[in-house]
């Protein structure tokens, strides 16, 4: 068996996985902890986000910074938030 006839099969379950991943994934609206996500993590600034959620959520800083770049980087939509 080939190189390229090896990596065919996972490839194409990979890009068939990515499809159905995204079949809809906007179509609902935020609620529970996305949308808390969304609401502090993404939209808030930093200097606000970090202060006010290290005595109340259990989450590393890493983590509001990454969506927080996220959003900035891709936009805030569901699409962009699920994406991540």
């Amino acid at each position: 068996m080939t190189l390229k006839a090896r990596w065919l099969w996972p490839l194409l379950l990979t890009l068939l996985g990515f499809s159905l991943r995204l079949y809809q994934i906007d179509k609902t609206t935020f609620r529970g902890d996305e949308a808390t996500t969304i609401q502090y993590w993404m939209l808030q600034p930093l200097s606000v986000t970090i202060p006010q959620q290290l005595t109340e959520d259990p989450h590393p800083i890493l983590a509001y910074a990454l969506y927080r770049g996220w959003g900035l980087l891709v936009g805030q939509t569901p699409l962009a938030a699920r994406m991540l």
